[in-house]
């Protein structure tokens, strides 16, 4: 977000304006984007030079620079920054972690309709993170993301349908979801959607189906995808058994620190060493 369209902001800026008496504050506000602007610009430059040590640092001042440009556009009623606001809060960059803040400028972007607010608004109650856990606010705030194509808010709208939470239980809903947020690529929506098929909830139970979005997933580099894939071919689920197809891929994910993949992994190996 370092290169900003000024002649935006400043289309922006005096959109919120109702009257020629804010013309001075706005102006001032301006001047201050103009100057972020450019510390944000000169922290990017130095990031690339910097040495390893001192990079995190210099981070911490770009987010805290980033955060001050979202937060002069965002009380001005900008919802893009709210939501970025939001984030920054939310994950802590620029600024403290702080929940209940988050909360509130996901709650002003999602009012305006920005779906990815949405999206992280449902999160935050589905979760009870700064606010008390509430399901079908949760569901609510899903639906509107979903409703806009948000694959996360399918894939978390699936969720709510799949374990009945604020909702009744209904499998063949989630896997609609699931479907919607696979197809545009989720991983987590295809290991969910591969889940269904490989335990034939919602749909007849089709491991050569379950395999070919697990497939999808692990080659995004997810690690539970990489495993449940090796552990088909281990079993012969849809294939012919096959350790040694099995193997790379329960590596990738023993790689990443998965421990069943580990586990299976040292089961594989210690039978190699008794039949050798």
């Amino acid at each position: 977000k370092a290169n900003v369209d000024m002649e935006e902001v400043r289309k922006r800026l005096a959109e919120i304006v109702s009257n020629k008496g804010l013309q001075t504050k706005v102006d001032a506000q301006q001047q201050q984007i103009r100057h972020l602007e450019r510390q944000v610009h000169t922290l990017s430059d130095k990031l690339g030079d910097a040495s390893v040590g001192s990079q995190e640092e210099i981070r911490k001042d770009r987010d805290t620079d980033l955060v001050d440009y979202y937060r002069l556009e965002a009380e001005g009623g900008v919802a893009e920054a709210q939501f970025y606001l939001g984030v920054a809060y939310d994950f802590g960059r620029g600024v403290p972690q702080d929940d209940r803040q988050a909360v509130a400028w996901y709650r002003k972007a999602a009012d305006q309709g920005i779906a990815a607010a949405q999206t992280f608004l449902g999160g935050m109650y589905s979760k009870g993170r700064g606010v008390p856990q509430d399901y079908s606010e949760a569901i609510r705030w899903y639906r509107k993301g979903a409703e806009q194509g948000v694959s996360l808010a399918q894939e978390s709208l699936g969720e709510m349908y799949e374990h009945g939470l604020g909702i009744p239980q209904d499998y063949k809903e989630a896997i609609s979801l699931y479907r919607k947020a696979a197809d545009q690529g989720l991983a987590l929506a295809q290991i969910d959607l591969a889940g269904m098929y490989h335990s034939g909830r919602g749909v007849s139970q089709d491991y050569k189906e379950a395999m070919s979005w697990f497939r999808k997933a692990a080659e995004q580099g997810v690690a539970n995808a990489q495993y449940n894939l090796g552990l088909m071919y281990i079993r012969g689920q849809s294939v012919p058994k096959d350790d040694k197809k099995a193997v790379p891929w329960l590596r990738k994910a023993a790689e990443q620190g998965d421990a069943e993949a580990q586990f299976a992994l040292g089961v594989i190996n210690c039978l190699i060493i008794v039949f050798i």
